[in-house]
Formats: C-alpha cells, structure tokens, sequence
C-alpha cells in the first residue's frame, strides 16, 4: 500500500487546520489544547484508550470551567481556559506523583 500521498494530504490537512486554528482562537489556546490534555491523559494511564478518554475528559473539563470562569470573573475566555487545564494537569502530576 502506497502511503505516500495519504501522509502527504495528512501533514497538508493538519497545518491547514493548525493555521485556521490560530487564526480563530490564538496561538496559546491551539498549543494548549494540543499539549496539556494529551500529557494529562499520560500522567494517569498507559493504555492508548483510557489516555484518549482523559484527555477528551480533562479538555472538556477545562474548557468547561475556563468559560465559566471567564463569565463570573470577567476574564478572558482563552488564558482561563489554559489556565483551568494546567490546573488540571497539576493536579493530575500531583495523583501521579502519589500513586507512585
């Protein structure tokens, strides 16, 4: 099977999507969402399938609470959205660091 142009349209889609990305939410919010629910999902399990069910937990967790936060504080919506997910990855580091 000839992979090649499936990993070409791959690579073309996703810089596509990133810049699009980035353009619509900020460069901060793009990076964040693409990092810290990933390295969360990591710190609390080794099997792919739970890693991807934390991080989409800790990334609409974190989304959740960072617009909530955003209403009642009157903050910007992305910073406290990257600031409720590093909270959550603190606090996910903290479990790690504990169970071992």
């Amino acid at each position: 099977m000839r992979v090649g142009l499936w990993d070409l349209f791959f690579f073309v889609l996703l810089g596509v999507v990133v810049a699009l990305a980035i353009r619509l939410a900020g460069t901060l919010l793009v990076f964040a969402f693409l990092v810290l629910p990933a390295v969360t999902g990591l710190l609390l399990s080794r099997n792919l399938s739970k890693i991807h069910a934390v991080a989409v937990g800790t990334a609409g967790i974190s989304t959740i609470a960072g617009l909530y936060c955003s209403f009642r504080l009157d903050l910007p919506s992305g910073p406290a959205i990257v600031a409720c997910a590093f909270i959550v990855l603190l606090l996910a580091w903290a479990a790690s660091r504990f169970r071992h």
